[in-house]
């Protein structure tokens, strides 16, 4: 009853599981500008969607 167990008597070691990135992430870039926008015009998101889908074209 005295002996440890080569298993059982200390923790897992595991690796996070969570995502290091995502391939439809919005680059840095982006999210700035759409910061810039709301802050510049006090808009809502739907408005500054369709500002910045103007410039691109």
């Amino acid at each position: 009853m005295g002996q440890k167990s080569e298993f059982g008597d200390g923790p897992i070691p595991t690796k996070s599981s969570k995502p290091k990135s995502h391939p439809k992430q919005l680059k840095e870039e982006v999210i700035e500008k759409i910061v810039k926008k709301r802050l510049e015009h006090n808009r809502c998101a739907e408005a500054v969607h369709q500002e910045l889908k103007r410039m691109k074209k």
